[in-house]
């Protein structure tokens, strides 16, 4: 028995080493797919511009935003994976904004067309900075 629990512990022990670079359930990780952070920063930009609700002072009020720069991408591997974003985004009137967004992707979903269960939702948007004119 006593045999049995040193050799459990030994294999979690070599699992852990072995899979120490992998990303795990729950675990946030700087992303470095381009393809990937490109298409959650566009879809937060979507979302934002369709202006389905006020997102912290930030909202279509303000005009048409477009992306100026993606900052910095992290995931976390959930039920599917949210995509951590800090985008710098300009609004119509040239004020720039620091938007930190969450984006959750489900991309199992996307071939089902689903408006209700859809496969890419913004969950989360707030601006963190507005950049002043001088």
């Amino acid at each position: 028995m006593r045999c049995a629990s040193l050799l459990c512990v030994l294999g979690f022990v070599a699992l852990t080493l072995v899979s120490a670079d992998e990303m795990l359930a729950g675990g946030s990780h700087f992303s470095e797919n381009e393809d990937a952070n490109m298409q959650a920063a566009t879809f937060a930009l979507e979302a934002l511009n369709a202006g389905h609700e006020s997102r912290n002072g930030l909202a279509v009020s303000e005009g048409a935003l477009t992306l100026v720069e993606i900052k910095s991408v992290s995931t976390q591997v959930v039920a599917g994976l949210n995509y951590h974003l800090l985008l710098t985004v300009r609004d119509a009137n040239g004020k720039a904004h620091d938007v930190a967004a969450t984006v959750w992707s489900r991309p199992w979903l996307e071939a089902r067309n689903d408006a209700t269960d859809a496969a890419w939702q913004l969950t989360d948007a707030r601006v963190v900075h507005t950049q002043h004119a001088e």
